[in-house]
């Protein structure tokens, strides 16, 4: 129901339509969705190379921040590495990535600038396998912080209907998860009912923005790392 939407295409190849602007990866006890508040790393910038494994990307955005500000940019992946940069006018530029694998870059001076940057990204990060036998309760250790108690409730109950918990096997609860909220169709959304999860869990109806905020949430009942990534277009499950 937005009409149309104009997706500004930055890399080269293109990522159409996964390009990663903004990704959220906690859930407060009213449902909203956040960047955890961690460490913000800086990332030092490699120089040019293939490695094995890995895919290179051309972007090139136009900027204007504050001398010291963190302007944020978009990425191809959630480990993508910065391989080298330019830009016009020349002027000092760091980069930085946050608890959610956002990216940042810091400018030196104030004012607009063009930012031409290499960029790659891990080939699995678009395709992998699962390795068989690998339950979710395996991954307890990646969980991050502990959900509110009222929304490891909620996603209890809707993730029992669907014959899922915590000693399920991962590939098996990714497939269960991923087969269910495809299944969303277009439409009005539900009426208030127990809670916003809920609602649109047993709804089953919305477009990406719903059906990726009720895979997220109900992924981390679960105990599987889960992230919801934006751009001005579309957004998806990470």
């Amino acid at each position: 129901k937005e009409g149309r939407l104009d997706y500004r295409a930055v890399f080269d190849p293109s990522v159409v339509p996964f390009k990663r602007n903004h990704a959220l990866n906690e859930v407060a006890a009213d449902y909203e969705l956040s960047v955890g508040q961690g460490r913000m790393s800086k990332l030092e910038v490699l120089g040019n190379r293939v490695e094995q494994g890995r895919e290179i990307f051309w972007g090139s955005l136009l900027l204007k921040g504050s001398s010291g500000s963190l302007i944020p940019i978009p990425s191809v992946s959630a480990d993508s590495q910065i391989l080298s940069y330019r830009a016009t006018p020349a002027i000092p530029l760091t980069f930085h990535r946050d608890e959610a694998d956002n990216y940042y870059v810091r400018p030196a001076t104030p004012g607009r600038f063009r930012l031409v940057l290499v960029m790659d990204a891990g080939s699995s990060y678009f395709g992998r396998d699962i390795p068989e036998g690998f339950k979710i309760s395996d991954a307890r250790n990646r969980r991050g912080p502990r959900l509110p108690t009222n929304v490891i409730r909620s996603t209890k109950r809707f993730n029992d209907s669907i014959g899922l918990n915590k000693d399920s096997d991962y590939g098996e609860a990714l497939k269960t998860l991923t087969n269910y909220f495809r299944g969303f169709e277009p439409g009005e959304p539900p009426e208030p009912g127990r809670d916003i999860f809920t609602d649109l869990a047993f709804g089953k109806k919305g477009i990406c923005r719903h059906r990726s905020f009720a895979f997220v949430v109900a992924a981390k009942g679960l105990g599987i790392p889960a992230r919801y990534v934006t751009n001005e277009a579309h957004i998806f499950v990470e």
